[in-house]
């Protein structure tokens, strides 16, 4: 539980003090399933004044199936 704490709070930080964030695949790699599945980690991203690109951002959608 504190590694998750660290994370959620490293990302935290950087949501706070960044302007644009670029994700890339090792984000989606090293990320702890029981920190991509808790909503606090979506509520800091998603209330951050950063701008998000990278692998985050970009998915195919079934509508292409």
């Amino acid at each position: 539980m504190q590694r998750t704490n660290d994370y959620l709070d490293a990302w935290t930080k950087i949501a706070s003090e960044s302007d644009e964030i670029d994700f890339t695949y090792a984000d989606w790699f090293f990320m702890d399933d029981t920190v991509y599945h808790q909503p606090d980690l979506w509520k800091v991203l998603l209330s951050s004044k950063a701008e998000f690109s990278g692998v985050f951002t970009v998915f195919d959608g079934l509508d292409k199936s």
